[in-house]
This record gives C-alpha cells, sequence and structure tokens, in this order.
C-alpha cells in the first residue's frame, strides 16, 4: 500500500497469485495438448481433443499473461475512487459514493461492495493486502476525508 490520508493518493495492487496460478495451468494445458496421442481422445465423436484444448490453453494463458501484468489496482484519491482491473477501469467522485459495505459468497470469498449513487455497484473481489474489513474501513474513511459537504 501506498500513500496515506495526508500523503495522497492511497494506492492498493491485488494479489498476482491467481495470475500465476492461471499461466501454471494454462501451460500445463497447451503442453498436455501438444503432448495427447493424436485423435486418440474425441470430443462428442467428431471433433480430436487437441483441437480444443490447444487454442483454449493458449487463449487461457494469454489472459492469465495480461491479468499478471495489468493486474487490479485501487486508487482513493481526494477526487474519488479510481479501480482498474484487467482492461477496465472505473472512477467514482466521492459525492457519488454511497454505503460501502462487505460482501460474502459461501464461507470463503469475501470483498467489498461500494454502492454509487448512480445504483451501478462497484465490487472489489479479495486479494487485497489488506483484509476485507479493514480495507471497507480505509475506503471510509478516505470518504469522510476527502467527501465535500456533510455526510
Amino acid at each position: 500500500m501506498l500513500g496515506s490520508l495526508q500523503q495522497p493518493p492511497i494506492v492498493l495492487n491485488q494479489s498476482r497469485v491467481v495470475a500465476v496460478l492461471g499461466i501454471v495451468f494454462g501451460l500445463g494445458g497447451l503442453a498436455t495438448g501438444l503432448t495427447i496421442q493424436p485423435n486418440h481422445w474425441m470430443v462428442d465423436g467428431l471433433i480430436p481433443a487437441e483441437w480444443l484444448l490447444i487454442p483454449c490453453s493458449i487463449a487461457f494463458t494469454a489472459m492469465a499473461l495480461l491479468a499478471l501484468v495489468r493486474h487490479a489496482r485501487l486508487t482513493l484519491s481526494p477526487a474519488g475512487i479510481e479501480y482498474r482491473i484487467f482492461l477496465s477501469t472505473r472512477r467514482a467522485p466521492w459525492p457519488e459514493v454511497g454505503a460501502i459495505g462487505v460482501w460474502q459468497y459461501g464461507r470463503g470469498q469475501a470483498g467489498v461492495d461500494v454502492t454509487l449513487r448512480s445504483q451501478q455497484p462497484l465490487r472489489l473481489a479479495g486479494g487485497w493486502p489488506l483484509p476485507t474489513q479493514d480495507l471497507a474501513g480505509l475506503i471510509e474513511q478516505a470518504r469522510r476525508h476527502w467527501a465535500p459537504g456533510p455526510r
């Protein structure tokens, strides 16, 4: 985490572990597709398995490489929130930020849910250097510190 409320912006980078695992699995699928006996396994009895496995593994590995290079980044500044994930970037000025909460799916996956006044949710998945509750608290602190007007 870079920056603080006194020295903005606050920049958090998401962990790259998932992207590295994606590259490993993609390369494993590619190696399997290249080494299996040609036409040995068929999909629906019509298409050789390697015809699907090789291009899909290449695409999966390329996406994981892109995710490794352009990982998710959250920036909190006096202007608002900027959330960059993969190929998209979303920005929300502080006056547009509504409720900030935590979401959880099942027992494991959790993240921060930022409700915007435009009714478009901004959901931040896990994998940040802070625990989910602490990240939600940091976003709330930044909003109180930098948002204009009373809350």
